[in-house]
């Protein structure tokens, strides 16, 4: 929000899509490039964010690039400052034990794949480096524009929650300790359908204050609920497990991946929606 003149406010929305695209082309004419940048791969999960943001993505990539004596800026150099400026993600994952790094690319692989299978395109990013300091990784996604008014929309963002869940128990035959999060996300979503939307009926829809007996019905619905998405996010992954399989894998060898990348990889299996 800007102030202008005659007390008006002004809203400047940041740039997405071919926008974002026109100001990165407009950043990088103004720096030494080597090869073709894919700038829709890069535009994919800047969209949204500032110019001031953009321009600082790109001068970060050339300081990169100076780093590792080199004269031109390259496709990795910009990912690596997304990572670290976008995601605050750390720029090394050399001192994580690998066995703590499969179990961080299967449960991003989860939300990565049922994404994918639910909507096509939909992640723009998946990364093991660590996020905000910490021993995890990060999927991004993007949802539609609809998404507030679509009920497809917010129950595919459910299953997608669940799915780091149900990749490690799948994978390992445990629960997930890094869910926590997603368990929130899912849960806050069920119980908005069950509270404002009346969506699965009206026996515990609430209105004013609730008698125990409409607490405990509400509560039953949201568990329900809860539990047949989450069946849901396991039988995406178990029908696509070839898709899984080669995601966890790139992962583990390339440690982040963007859109392009994910695209390759699912469409060189079989997918079964």
């Amino acid at each position: 929000m800007r102030a202008g003149r005659f007390d008006k406010v002004i809203q400047m929305t940041c740039p997405g899509g071919d926008d974002a695209k026109k100001i990165i082309k407009h950043f990088l004419s103004k720096k030494r490039v080597l090869g073709d940048i894919d700038i829709d791969d890069i535009s994919s999960f800047l969209a949204g964010h500032s110019c001031a943001e953009l321009e600082m993505v790109i001068n970060e990539a050339g300081i990169y690039a100076v780093f590792d004596k080199r004269s031109k800026i390259e496709q990795r150099d910009i990912i690596k400052a997304c990572m670290r400026l976008i995601f605050d993600a750390s720029e090394s994952v050399e001192n994580i034990d690998t066995n703590i790094l499969k179990k961080i690319a299967v449960h991003e692989s989860g939300h990565a794949v049922i994404s994918e299978i639910l909507e096509p395109g939909s992640v723009n990013l998946v990364s093991i480096c660590g996020y905000s300091n910490n021993s995890g990784g990060i999927t991004s996604v993007r949802k539609p524009d609809d998404y507030n008014f679509s009920v497809p929309a917010k129950e595919n963002e459910i299953i997608r929650s669940l799915g780091g869940k149900a990749a490690t128990e799948m994978i390992y035959g445990t629960f997930d300790l890094g869910c926590d999060g997603d368990l929130h996300t899912a849960f806050d979503l069920v119980t908005t359908f069950v509270d404002d939307y009346g969506a699965y009926g009206f026996n515990a829809f609430e209105r004013g204050n609730l008698s125990q007996y409409l607490l405990e019905s509400k509560d039953r619905k949201v568990a329900e609920e809860l539990d047949r998405y989450y069946r849901k996010s396991k039988q995406i992954l178990a029908e696509n497990r070839d898709f899984f399989d080669d995601m966890v894998k790139e992962l583990l060898e390339e440690k982040t991946l963007t859109k392009k990348q994910i695209k390759s990889i699912r469409d060189s299996v079989v997918i079964r929606d």
